[in-house]
């Protein structure tokens, strides 16, 4: 699986799995980093042969701005079957946080995202998590807050928890 990416829709720049080209499996995970701030963009998603262009119209998405470096706030957790005990490698996990006390941003967060590992950790830095129109970072109460973990497993199936910002470093597998 792979993106096929441009600043216009003639595309032109590809972007792969983050376990490598040649990877074949039944989630796929790709990240693109360093692009411009405030730029819009279309792509396309191909998994095998199957080609996702949105119907003829690519997917369009806009960077947001350069942010200064976030104050890290390491979340993480364990993903297992549902035999629960066999690592759930190549899941992957989605997640927003949700203003459930008052206080911080109001809403909910950009989406944020981690791959399962071989061991079936999952971690990422939660101080990241932007405002949903990307122009700062989500301001969120380390007790209070709700954590929405959406995890997909391709057949193995999908799963959903939501955690207390209290319990998310690790949350519960």
């Amino acid at each position: 699986g792979y993106i096929e990416y441009g600043m216009t829709p003639a595309l032109g720049a590809t972007a792969q799995d983050m376990r490598g080209a040649g990877y074949s499996g039944e989630t796929h995970y790709v990240q693109i980093a360093g692009l411009p701030e405030n730029q819009t963009y279309y792509f396309d998603i191909v998994s095998g042969s199957t080609r996702d262009d949105n119907q003829g119209n690519h997917y369009v998405v806009t960077t947001g701005p350069t942010l200064p470096p976030s104050t890290p706030d390491t979340i993480y957790g364990q993903v297992f079957r549902s035999d629960g005990t066999t690592p759930a490698v190549g899941a992957i996990v989605r997640f927003e946080v949700w203003n459930a006390n008052g206080g911080g941003s109001s809403g909910i967060s950009s989406l944020l995202s981690a791959l399962v590992d071989s061991s079936g950790y999952w971690y990422s830095n939660l101080g990241a998590a932007r405002l949903g129109d990307l122009s700062g970072f989500y301001t969120y109460s380390t007790s209070g807050d709700l954590l929405e973990v959406n995890i997909q497993g391709g057949s193995h199936g999908d799963a959903c928890k939501f955690y207390d910002t209290a319990n998310d470093a690790p949350a519960s597998n």
